[in-house]
């Protein structure tokens, strides 16, 4: 029997992973070693996922000693977590083949120093979905990193991997991505090329090709703006920024008329603070995430409008009109997507109207392998099945 270990933050990971392991599950015999941080990121979701699993798994659950969002916690509540759980969790997953996780939190990141500390036989592969451009982390575990004392104690106590300078990124063996603009960006990171696979969206895989449209109504058109979680992720600045764009696009929909507008909600987003904006502009509809899937629910509108996030990549795959909107002032966070990649951007909504009525449709596929036959979950097993048979 194979053995497999996975660590997922949310219930969208671990749904991508179950997919891709109940496929797997009818070429190998496996085995799963779940630690399992529902209870730590505050999300139910993912109890409802265990039931739609159908290979046989162990769980070892994480409690939340401070019974508060993780997203709150102060350095030292999340040193004294991770200290409680890190033996238990290293050797529950120690006589693993493979460790599989999706974003790379704290608890993965230590798990993979502890396996290369420790010099373990376990290959460490990270489903890398999303998009990041931005290297600033707004903590201020990031000065800590300079600081060479403070870093070996983190070593002494088992804590590789804690104190991270730069967003997280070098802590596997195997990057599987959506496609090659996230390549670029770990190439451009330093992680080396032959790691990196570029494998698409499991979003995509079952997207009827009846649904696809290139046509949009530009005088009335149903638009929808999507948030992103940098509150969650300790991005203050990113907030910030974000705050002011929203404003500034629901300011000009208001002058312009435009009624038809949806504000999508990130999973990890406050939801109070978007029903509070709702009392200031009373025209908008908020869109809560749902058990569907993102792209069967974007594929009412006419319009996509975002910050540089990983959904506005994957939704030019069906033919949508998409305006990235950065403020000048935050364009260099995204320097290296804008150098390198022709995108519909605007930093001003002074131009968001020549922009909209720009009939232009990005074909999706320049940005994430997309093959109509061959599935993004058909490659990720693939790739495991090879891992295991070596």
């Amino acid at each position: 029997m194979t053995k497999i270990a996975l660590v997922v933050e949310n219930a969208k990971e671990l749904n991508d992973y179950i997919l891709v392991l109940n496929n797997l599950q009818t070429l190998h015999n496996i085995k799963v070693y779940i630690i399992y941080l529902a209870e730590i990121y505050q999300d139910k979701k993912q109890d409802e996922l265990l039931k739609n699993i159908n290979f046989q798994y162990e769980i070892l659950k994480i409690k939340n000693i401070y019974t508060k969002p993780f997203k709150t916690y102060s350095m030292f509540e999340k040193i004294r977590l991770v200290r409680q759980n890190i033996k238990d969790m290293f050797d529950f997953i120690q006589e693993c083949n493979l460790l599989l996780s999706g974003v790379q939190t704290i608890f993965e990141r230590v798990l993979y120093s502890q396996i290369s500390k420790h010099k373990l036989p376990v290959k460490a592969f990270v489903y890398h979905r999303h998009l990041l451009f931005d290297d600033t982390v707004n903590t201020s575990s990031s000065k800590l990193v300079h600081n060479s004392i403070i870093y070996g104690l983190f070593s002494i106590f088992n804590l590789d991997g804690f104190l991270i300078e730069k967003k997280a990124v070098g802590f596997a063996d195997k990057y599987l991505v959506l496609g090659d603009i996230n390549k670029s960006y770990l190439i451009e990171k330093g992680i080396d090329a032959t790691k990196i696979v570029t494998v698409g969206s499991l979003e995509y895989d079952d997207i009827e090709s009846s649904v696809l449209k290139s046509d949009f109504n530009i005088s009335n058109p149903k638009i929808c703006y999507i948030t992103s979680a940098c509150e969650w992720i300790g991005d203050t600045e990113g907030e910030e920024y974000q705050k002011e764009k929203i404003d500034n696009f629901l300011n000009y929909c208001q002058k312009e008329n435009l009624k038809d507008i949806i504000i999508r909600l990130h999973p990890r987003e406050d939801f109070e603070k978007y029903e509070q904006l709702k009392e200031k502009y009373n025209f908008i509809k908020l869109q809560y995430p749902s058990n569907t899937k993102l792209l069967e629910d974007l594929q009412e509108f006419d319009v996509i409008v975002g910050g540089f996030s990983t959904v506005l990549f994957e939704v030019m795959l069906i033919n949508k009109k998409v305006i990235f909107y950065t403020l000048e002032e935050e364009k260099y966070r995204y320097k290296s997507l804008i150098d390198n990649f022709t995108l519909p951007y605007i930093t001003s909504m002074d131009d968001f109207k020549e922009e909209l009525q720009q009939s232009n449709i990005i074909n999706g596929s320049k940005f994430i392998t997309y093959d109509k036959n061959e599935k993004a979950i058909d490659r990720i097993v693939a790739l495991l099945e090879k891992e295991l048979n070596v």
